[in-house]
């Protein structure tokens, strides 16, 4: 497991399983490598505290996963896990996000507070055809995809 520092004191070593990592660290898992970008959580609120996150840049750029923030890292990135849902989430910052990162393809990620059609509108809104002219997929649960 790969996590902030916080994260990883909370759960421990777990025998050397459990690594702290911070922005600019790359690591490997088999033969995927791993950057690591970003360093806050996006503002929910100024009463609730910001707690570190990461988000992670695999295979070159192949696909990011910026956590539960919009830090755009500052290499070419193919596929765009995109948070769509969620207390920090605003659509105008993600279809900013979006235009600054410049993915390929988008799959929603952080979806589930949606309602089917919450999960449909944003995807409009975001999508190809919507803010950022980029193709957006939202994946149904349990779905896998090749990327």
């Amino acid at each position: 497991m790969y996590g902030t520092a916080t994260v990883a004191a909370t759960l421990g070593s777990h025998d050397g399983r459990v690594h702290a990592v911070a922005a600019g660290d790359t690591f490997s898992v088999g033969s995927i490598t791993a950057t690591v970008h970003g360093h806050r959580h996006a503002l929910i609120h100024a009463d609730i505290p910001c707690p570190d996150n990461v988000g992670y840049l695999l295979d070159d750029g192949a696909v990011y996963h910026p956590g539960d923030a919009y830090f755009a890292p500052d290499a070419p990135v193919r596929t765009l896990l995109l948070p769509t849902s969620g207390p920090w989430t605003k659509l105008g910052e993600a279809a900013d996000y979006v235009r600054t990162v410049k993915p390929e393809r988008i799959i929603q990620i952080h979806e589930l507070m949606l309602s089917d059609l919450g999960q449909h509108s944003t995807a409009n809104l975001l999508g190809e055809k919507g803010l950022t002219g980029t193709p957006i997929d939202r994946l149904e649960p349990g779905t896998t995809v090749q990327l």
